[in-house]
């Protein structure tokens, strides 16, 4: 893996951290944050419509 892709994936692991903190600190469960990921798995992105 080049160095650029290791960067971006270690970003990208780090803003999943993030958001899975700040899940866990407003009182959100493990199982509503798998139901919203999953509601909306299949939903285009706004980086995808551009």
């Amino acid at each position: 893996m080049n160095s650029k892709k290791e960067s971006m994936t270690s970003t990208l692991d780090q803003e999943w951290i993030i958001l899975i903190q700040e899940a866990k600190e407003t009182g959100l469960s493990v199982k509503e944050v798998k139901a919203f990921l999953e509601s909306n798995q299949n939903k285009p992105s706004d980086s995808k419509e551009h």
